[in-house]
């Protein structure tokens, strides 16, 4: 509205009394020069609308390949140029069961893939009903595909049944021992540690090969020292089996036999009261793995708080460091050197830079986030890290009572660990390859391919291979 006598300053929001002194900035001259920029600026600022309108982007833009290409040429770096076009030919190479037909239909709930030293093929070893681990071989052909034919009479087409541990909480490969450790959260003695070593895979006997390395009593200051998880000692540490997370602190097994306590449970009395703006403190351990380059830090997220702590072994009577998540991690993954992948419920994940950790005065903030990332409720679910490729793959797990418009279907999902984006991978939406909110993935290099291939475990008792490339005819095995 304009009032006679007076300009209304739109930048100040407030009308000036017109001056007839010619040094007065808003002096007669200088309104209508002012004037005359404002109606240039409205004129620009339409006619940019207009073209923004008129302008169409050419769906092949859209291609990472091709859309990529053409960037480069301009000068540009799309920051997910090389993981785009990973996730997008993302093709189901095959699938293998990991136990016989009367178990068909159970959930794989654990999933280590290894590589086979006496064949050129990979073995898939995997959990199910909570207490039984199974095996089979993943026989491929020359394009990578997985072959599997029941009716053969080869070793290489059948699955193992290896052994029966109750109540599996976690399944980890270790380089160093060749073995796989198995933590059970049965109380007693029944439960702690087993390792299944590597001679026994896929022989179909477990026999003595299944070892009990440790367990603690169920009464006393252990009851509540069930096995959550486990994270095996990197080779550059000498005198460690692994790290164990339990219900009540962090254990170092040590290749002697004895189990180390990095933090001794809590006293019987009650537990002090956090401070405002802090955490509550838990030492329920669920999720563990060793600090890249420094073989004695460990990495854990606790149940019941939103800490990622960081432990170092060497210093068993220091205060934990620790980061703040914004909720329980259930998975903590190092990617570096200084950063860190937590992920968990409430649909939370984001990547930390270790340097800059909780203080009284500081509060850390993520470096990346994942807004696209789905997991509503779940404490248990798959969740994968490649660095070499710079990709997180995770099971999306919408809300029961949102259904489908909490994220659609069950399926698996690949990030940018560098911008935290959802990429497009068409090959990995099918939910009846996939299962519902798969709990097990898998990054693994098979003996020679040149990029790792995402193994899930499906809902339906089979591991699906997911691998780069495209379809290839089944009839004559041309592209």
């Amino acid at each position: 509205m304009e009032i006679p006598g007076y300009f209304y300053d739109a930048e100040k929001k407030k009308y000036f009394k017109i001056s007839k002194n010619p040094a007065s900035y808003y002096s007669t001259d200088n309104v209508k020069r002012l004037k005359l920029q404002h109606e240039a600026e409205e004129k620009r600022q339409i006619a940019a609308a207009n073209t923004r309108e008129r302008i169409k982007r050419s769906e092949i833009l859209r291609q990472p390949a091709t859309g990529g290409f053409l960037a480069r040429e301009y000068g540009l770096r799309p920051p997910d140029l090389p993981v785009a076009c990973f996730a997008r030919e993302l093709r189901g190479k095959g699938h293998v069961p990991i136990w016989r037909n009367d178990s068909w239909g159970n959930e794989v709930e654990h999933l280590c893939v290894v590589d086979a030293a006496s064949t050129p093929h990979g073995i898939a070893i995997g959990s199910y009903s909570e207490s039984e681990i199974g095996s089979a071989y993943l026989p491929r052909d020359e394009y990578d595909r997985v072959i599997w034919d029941p009716t053969q009479p080869f070793d290489t087409q059948r699955p193992s049944h290896l052994a029966s541990v109750s109540q599996i909480s976690s399944m980890k490969y270790s380089h160093k021992s060749n073995s796989v450790l198995i933590t059970s959260r049965e109380p007693g003695n029944e439960g702690g540690i087993y390792s299944l070593l590597h001679r026994t895979w896929n022989s179909g006997h477990s026999g003595p090969n299944l070892s009990h390395l440790h367990s603690w009593p169920a009464t006393g200051k252990f009851a509540r020292r069930q096995a959550n998880t486990c994270a095996p000692a990197p080779a550059a540490n000498s005198n460690l089996v692994c790290v164990v997370g339990t219900g009540r602190g962090l254990g170092c097994l040590t290749t002697a036999g004895q189990m180390l306590w990095v933090e001794e449970p809590p006293g019987a009395g009650p537990s002090p009261r956090p401070k405002k703006g802090q955490p509550a403190v838990s030492s329920d351990i669920l999720s563990l793995d060793f600090l890249l380059g420094s073989p004695q830090v460990v990495l854990a997220g606790a149940r019941g708080s939103r800490r990622i702590c960081i432990a170092d072994l060497r210093q068993r009577g220091r205060e934990w460091e620790w980061l703040v998540h914004r909720s329980p991690p259930a998975h903590v993954r190092c990617l570096g050197e200084h950063h860190v992948l937590a992920a968990g419920p409430s649909s939370s994940m984001s990547v930390y830079d270790l340097r800059f950790r909780f203080r009284e005065t500081y509060r850390n903030s993520p470096l990346v986030t994942f807004p696209e990332f789905r997991n509503w409720e779940k404490m248990h679910f798959g969740l994968d890290v490649d660095t070499s490729l710079g990709v997180v793959a995770t099971a999306d797990c919408p809300s029961r009572k949102m259904g489908a418009a909490g994220g659609g279907h069950h399926t698996v999902s690949i990030f940018s660990l560098e911008t935290g984006k959802r990429l497009e991978a068409p090959g990995l939406e099918n939910p009846a390859e996939t299962g519902n909110g798969a709990k097990s993935l898998v990054f693994h290099r098979l003996p020679g391919e040149t990029n790792a291939s995402l193994f899930v475990g499906g809902g339906r008792g089979a591991v699906v291979k997911y691998s780069f490339g495209g379809n290839v005819d089944e009839w004559n095995g041309d592209p």
